[in-house]
C-alpha cells in the first residue's frame, strides 16, 4: 500500500490556512462551494476562503497560503456541497452533470488547486424523496469531473456517511456509485461521526471500515477514516480521544493492512497539532517537515 493520507477540512479560518505547513497533513480540503435552487449554475463560496466577488474567487491570502502548502507537498482541494445544500438545489442540477462538472473544474484549474471533493449529504435522493436520482447524479458528476480533471494531475474525493455504504440500510446508494464510478475516485472520506450507531464506537467503526474497503470500486488505499477533532466538531457522542483512535483504530487497521488514512473535521480545532501530530506518528506519515 501507499503511504497513509492525513486529510483535514478547512472552513472557519480561526487558525490561518498557512499554519498547515506546521502540521503533518497530506491533504487540505477547502469548504465549501455550493449552489442554490434559485441560480443552480452560479457557484457560491462560503467561509474564510471566500472573497466578496461574483463569480466567487478565493481571497488573495488563501491563494498565497495554497501556494505555500503546495510547495511543501500538501495537496489542496475544494469541497462541493456540504450539509446545507438542499434537495431543491441538487434537483436543478440533475441531468446537467456535465455542465456542472465543467464549471467546477474551471474553479479548480483557475485557482490552481489539486482536485475536488464531493460532500453530498442529500439522503432523500437515495430513497426516492428528492425528485431526482442521487445515484445517477453522483455517478454522472464523478465521471464528468474525471473527464475534465485528468487522473494523475487532479484528485477526486467523496465524503459519504456510513449509512450510504451499508448494505441493507435503506439508503445505501453509494454502493452503486462506487461500483459504477469508483475507478474515477481517488479518496473516500467516510464520515464516522454524527451517524448512530457508528458515532463514538471504535469497534463498530473498525468492523465497518474493513468491510467498506472490500466493496466493489473501493479499496483500502482509497478509504479514509473520518473523525471529529474535538467534542465541539460533531455531536458529543461522536468524539473519540486521540489516544483511543491510535490504540483502537490506527494500530489494528495497520496490523491488518487496512488503512488508507485518516480525515478530520476540522482544521481550526487542531490547535498546535494536538490531533494531527500523534495521529501522524501512529500512521508513520512523513509528508511535511514540521
Amino acid at each position: 500500500m501507499s503511504q497513509p493520507k492525513l486529510v483535514s477540512y478547512f472552513s472557519s479560518g480561526a487558525i490561518p490556512l498557512q499554519r498547515a505547513v506546521e502540521r503533518p497533513y497530506s491533504h487540505i480540503i477547502l469548504a465549501f462551494l455550493s449552489c442554490s435552487e434559485h441560480s443552480p449554475f452560479t457557484l457560491e463560496l462560503s467561509g474564510a476562503i471566500a472573497a466578496q466577488s461574483s463569480p466567487p474567487i478565493l481571497t488573495q491570502g488563501t491563494k498565497q497560503a495554497v501556494r505555500q502548502l503546495q510547495q511543501q507537498g500538501i495537496k489542496v482541494m475544494i469541497s462541493f456541497g456540504g450539509a446545507t445544500m438542499t434537495s431543491a438545489a441538487y434537483r436543478q442540477l440533475a441531468g446537467q452533470e456535465s455542465y456542472l462538472a465543467y464549471i467546477l473544474a474551471q474553479f479548480v484549474t483557475h485557482n490552481e488547486l489539486d482536485g475536488i471533493d464531493i460532500d453530498w449529504e442529500d439522503s432523500a435522493a437515495f430513497v426516492g424523496r428528492a425528485g431526482y436520482d442521487g445515484i445517477e447524479f453522483l455517478v454522472n458528476l464523478t465521471l464528468a469531473l474525471r473527464r475534465e480533471l485528468p487522473s494523475g494531475r487532479y484528485q477526486i474525493s467523496h465524503a459519504p456517511q456510513p449509512p450510504y455504504l451499508e448494505p441493507g440500510y435503506g439508503m445505501s446508494g453509494y454502493l452503486k456509485v462506487l461500483e459504477q464510478a469508483g475507478s474515477a475516485i481517488d479518496m473516500v472520506n467516510i464520515q464516522f461521526y454524527n451517524n448512530r450507531p457508528w458515532s463514538g464506537d471504535p469497534l463498530r467503526i473498525l468492523e465497518s471500515y474493513q468491510r467498506y474497503c472490500q466493496l466493489p470500486g473501493m479499496s483500502a488505499e482509497k478509504a479514509i477514516l473520518g473523525l471529529p477533532v474535538t467534542r465541539h466538531n460533531a455531536q458529543a457522542n461522536s468524539y473519540i480521544p486521540v489516544d483511543r483512535i491510535v490504540k483502537e483504530l490506527v494500530q489494528p487497521l495497520k496490523a491488518a493492512h487496512y488503512l488508507g488514512g485518516l480525515m478530520n473535521w476540522e482544521f481550526a480545532s487542531d490547535t498546535e497539532g494536538h490531533w494531527s501530530h500523534p495521529i501522524s506518528e501512529a500512521l508513520e506519515t512523513q509528508n511535511v517537515i514540521s
